[in-house]
């Protein structure tokens, strides 16, 4: 096969895909035609939710011209602000703690004292991510889903399993809910629920997304170390293990100074407090990124540098974060464009009409169904919680479902697929940050996408059986 014909099957970047998506979505308009639902806001609580019987048809009279089209990649570049502005600050300090070889002596002493358990430290990292994305981190760990990727490649695995070690954690935990203010919260706050009620039923939950993950993971780990032809990035799989071979004889794992220890406590200091902060003291990205800066300047003082020589080094490590912000920002740029097409709350009015009529379990399968679908359209989970729990949550009433099986249903269906659908701009900047595609990141995961989804509905299925409660 010559050159030429090898360009023309690479797969499109990320910006080419999400660019067009949005074109789709400008064609869309051309068919779908556009609606609304009033949007009420609680004078108490400050949520804005939709008025369910409230839906008409407008008419528009502005068709998305070209200068519109590129105007909503500014404005999803915008209105993606905070977690850019994460990633920039996050990624500087990373990269501070790379140039002080904290990461590289460190990663050199685990796999040496791992000798043998490798797989216990790609679980323990699992475990970490999947405690993170419980307290409602996402896109707060994109900057950190590097690291893991680098860690378990050192201990001799691929670049997809280090990559899926810290994706599916942040996604089972972030799906799970147990204290995801974003969905659960806001969900439960829109059906009057208690505020995170039910976290026992989500635990569960939770243990179970565990179990299912670490065993994919376990198989695919044990799969390639028998044979390395069958990982997803062979080439460079087969490349890294010649070469680890070639230098495991002259490879020097050098000091562990005061100054990698004190590196290292920064950085896990940092990230400690992200989740404490946000669970006890309310805190949102502002705080989220000061810690990160803090975290920075500290590692400054530490690595005893010419200050100017650790601005370049965090902006060096800022800089690398471009394009999967840039992908952050386009991602959201569809969603602009679907409110100023106004075809979203269209698509919502259709679907209420596939579940009239129907039992409750068959209504259950048909919303998680529909949520997991939607879930490629608006992939904010407060987001779709605001549009979505005022419709389903008074038909979940009419239909004998209860409520808190809703917003459990909610949930799974928004959270798995945040780590699918190209659409969720935080989950292709982790991808594209360790340099995997889309195309090989759904070859690697459908099957436990499929796994995790079938194992959440059944969850939400014996809730409703089992009339869970509001507690």
């Amino acid at each position: 096969m010559s050159l030429a014909q090898k360009k023309k099957l690479e797969f499109p970047h990320v910006l080419v895909l999400l660019t067009a998506i949005m074109l789709l979505v400008v064609v869309a308009s051309w068919f779908i035609p556009s609606g609304l639902y009033t949007r009420i806001t609680d004078p108490i609580t400050g949520v804005t939710a939709i008025d369910p019987e409230s839906f008409s048809y407008v008419e528009r009279t502005d068709p998305v011209g070209v200068l519109d089209f590129f105007v909503a990649m500014h404005t999803g570049v915008s209105e993606s602000g905070n977690i850019i502005i994460t990633l920039f600050f996050s990624a500087g300090m990373i990269q501070l703690m790379k140039a002080s070889g904290a990461i590289d002596v460190g990663m050199r002493k685990v796999v040496r004292k791992a000798k043998g358990k490798e797989i216990v430290i790609v679980i323990l990292l699992h475990l970490v991510f999947t405690a993170m994305g419980a307290v409602g981190l996402g896109e707060g760990t994109i900057a950190l889903v590097p690291l893991c990727t680098s860690v378990v490649m050192t201990l001799g695995y691929d670049r997809m399993l280090g990559t899926a070690a810290a994706v599916t954690g942040v996604m089972i935990g972030f799906t799970s809910g147990l204290v995801n203010v974003y969905t659960t919260g806001t969900a439960q706050e829109i059906v009057g629920l208690p505020m995170f009620s039910g976290m026992g039923f989500r635990f569960i939950g939770l243990v179970v997304f565990f179990i299912i993950t670490t065993l994919y993971l376990m198989n695919y780990a044990r799969k390639i170390k028998k044979d390395p032809n069958k990982s997803y990035m062979r080439d460079e799989y087969l490349s890294d293990i010649a070469q680890a071979r070639e230098a495991s004889a002259e490879a020097d794992e050098g000091a562990f100074t005061w100054r990698h220890a004190l590196i290292l406590l920064i950085f896990l200091a940092s990230t400690i407090a992200k989740p404490i902060g946000s669970i006890n003291f309310g805190w949102g990205m502002p705080q989220m990124n000061a810690t990160n800066l803090i975290g920075a300047v500290l590692m400054m003082v530490v690595l005893g540098q010419n200050i100017n020589a650790s601005c370049r080094t965090f902006l060096k490590g800022s800089m690398g974060i471009l394009p999967a912000a840039l992908a952050i920002g386009i991602a959201r740029a569809i969603v602009v464009l679907m409110d100023q097409v106004m075809i979203t709350d269209t698509v919502i009015h259709s679907l209420v009409s596939i579940f009239e009529g129907r039992s409750p379990i068959v209504c259950i399968i048909l919303i998680y169904i529909v949520i997991v679908l939607f879930n490629a359209l608006v992939v904010s989970g407060s987001g779709k919680a605001v549009i979505l729990m005022p419709i389903i949550g008074p038909m979940a009433q009419v239909l004998g479902i209860n409520q808190q099986v809703m917003v459990h249903t909610y949930i799974y269906g928004d959270g798995f697929t945040n780590y699918f659908w190209p659409t969720s701009g935080a989950f292709m900047a982790m991808i594209e940050l360790c340099e995997v595609d889309w195309i090989q990141w759904v070859k690697f995961a459908w099957k436990l996408l499929v796994l995790l989804s079938v194992a959440a509905l059944c969850l939400v299925l014996v809730g409703q059986v089992v009339g869970l409660g509001p507690f």
